[in-house]
């Protein structure tokens, strides 16, 4: 592994994991090969789109939602 891979995983990328059940699996599958993409490429692009319209919504405002989580990581 080079050093600017190694940087990359330790300090510029998380990890998450999605749990499915198989026939989530191969409806999500299915979905993403019908757009030729990776799943994880759809699932980022699907969250983004959701965030967008979080952002957009008056009552929500993602910014207010870091700062909270922030604070919250600054009390520990």
């Amino acid at each position: 592994m080079t050093d600017r891979r190694r940087y990359y995983n330790k300090e510029l990328s998380k990890r998450i994991v999605v749990n499915l059940t198989k026939e989530d699996y191969e409806r999500w599958k299915a979905a993403a090969d019908l757009e030729g993409r990776p799943i994880a490429t759809m699932i980022r692009g699907l969250v983004e789109i959701h965030i967008c319209d979080i952002e957009l919504a008056e009552e929500h405002d993602i910014k207010d939602i870091l700062a909270y989580q922030q604070s919250l990581r600054e009390e520990l």
